[in-house]
């Protein structure tokens, strides 16, 4: 094993390093405060058992929520899958009504708007030929 002997610097060499360095931009010292801290290098039994009961109840608070929360994702999906499913019905369900809609037509005359005195006079047309139709019946049968 080699051993090096430690230099010494000397007076000149600090001097040497101070006036090369004196064109170097100075920058200022700041000073950083230390925060004092009261730390009890004992704490008492009781106190110690009381941070654990509080740390004890902000974990089952934390499992609480953490369960509220995956149940609420649940629901959330359910949600979701149950509004696909109302989707896909409705959508089946228009596309059967347009389906039995065009197969049930309606005759043309429906569709038009037809003015109510045809109507009353078409009635009255059919009205006297259902009058004839009887008279002809009543005719034709056999006289006895």
């Amino acid at each position: 094993m080699i051993f090096f002997k430690k230099k010494d610097v000397g007076k000149e060499e600090v001097e040497k390093i101070k006036e090369e360095t004196k064109d170097f931009p100075k920058v200022e010292e700041t000073k950083i405060e230390k925060e004092e801290y009261s730390i009890p290098l004992f704490v008492k039994i009781e106190r110690y058992e009381e941070i654990l009961s509080v740390l004890n109840e902000l974990k089952v608070l934390i499992r609480d929520v953490s369960n509220a929360i995956s149940m609420l994702n649940e629901i959330e999906k359910m949600r979701n899958e149950n509004l696909a499913v109302i989707q896909r019905s409705f959508e089946k369900l228009k596309e059967k009504i347009e389906y039995f809609d065009s197969k049930f037509k309606k005759p043309r005359i429906l569709k038009e708007n037809i003015p109510k005195q045809e109507i009353s006079s078409i009635e009255e047309s059919l009205n006297k030929l259902k009058s004839e139709l009887e008279k002809m019946k009543f005719e034709e049968r056999p006289k006895i």
